[in-house]
């Protein structure tokens, strides 16, 4: 039994692992959402602008832009990350033996995968309200495409925190 309970405890630290990773992962869709918002306010902002302004509002467009790719990059945990341009995928033993399993498939979520085009190339560097209208269609879209990433994520961080507790109280119960 007690050989069992430290296989159990091994299996329990990959377990908080993996959670730590989708959960790194999380924060960081959670970020591109938040920055995918200061996009389309920057370029809802812009409307009835000058040219001057408008222009101004596409450099600063791209740049935020550019922000969403790296920080997309940037959400990796122990060298796993699950949103980025090439996402990774998590394989977890969800106990000792390692006969249950679950496989984590990573999303791109980076700026060019949620279909965010650049404001100089995409949307004509802001020149009229169609091209304005036309990023913020496609900000939306990327937003819904970051939340659909979320919830999938967020179910995964939810079966592995109920295999963390089961895995706890079974080691908990041997022990005793």
């Amino acid at each position: 039994l007690r050989n069992r309970v430290q296989d159990l405890l091994a299996a329990k630290d990959d377990i908080g692992q993996a959670a730590s990773a989708v959960e790194s992962s999380l924060a960081g869709l959670d970020a591109i959402e938040n920055l995918s918002q200061q996009l389309k306010g920057l370029a809802l902002a812009a409307k009835g602008g000058t040219t001057e302004q408008r222009q101004a509002a596409a450099q600063q467009f791209d740049d935020l832009r550019n922000q969403i790719s790296a920080l997309a990059e940037d959400a990796g945990y122990n060298g796993t990350n699950l949103i980025s341009a090439n996402p990774g995928e998590l394989d977890v033993s969800l106990n000792e033996s390692g006969s249950s399993n679950l496989t984590i498939s990573g999303t791109a979520a980076d700026s060019h995968t949620l279909g965010i085009g650049t404001a100089a190339g995409d949307y004509n560097s802001f020149a009229s309200d169609a091209d304005l209208d036309a990023a913020v269609a496609g900000i939306d879209a990327a937003i819904a495409g970051v939340r659909s990433r979320a919830a999938g994520l967020g179910s995964s961080v939810a079966t592995l925190q109920v295999r963390d507790d089961f895995t706890r109280d079974l080691t908990n119960t041997l022990d005793a």
